[in-house]
């Protein structure tokens, strides 16, 4: 089992759907577990940027290598972010 940094409730928006689930932040990666059964890993060595997008409803944008691109709404994206980040700086550590 992967020891989770930060859980919460989350929806997941690709093509043009949105997709309601939690969404968890490990030591290795990002996980989206949806409502609908929709599962989506993200390793951490494969996210290139992080982005919060969005004038009144904040989200957080997940560019991965390879062109792939998530939008995830969450509560205290700023702060989710900032996680994120220093997960990836130490991303060697775990």
């Amino acid at each position: 089992m992967k020891f989770v940094l930060w859980r919460g409730k989350a929806i997941m928006q690709t093509a043009g759907k949105k997709y309601f689930g939690d969404f968890y932040v490990t030591g290795k990666s990002l996980y989206f577990e949806g409502k609908n059964g929709l599962n989506h890993e993200i390793e951490m060595n494969s996210i290139e940027k992080l982005e919060v997008v969005g004038t009144i409803s904040k989200k957080l944008k997940v560019i991965c290598r390879g062109r792939d691109s998530y939008v995830f709404i969450l509560k205290n994206v700023h702060n989710v972010k900032d996680l994120i980040d220093s997960v990836m700086k130490n991303y060697h550590l775990f």
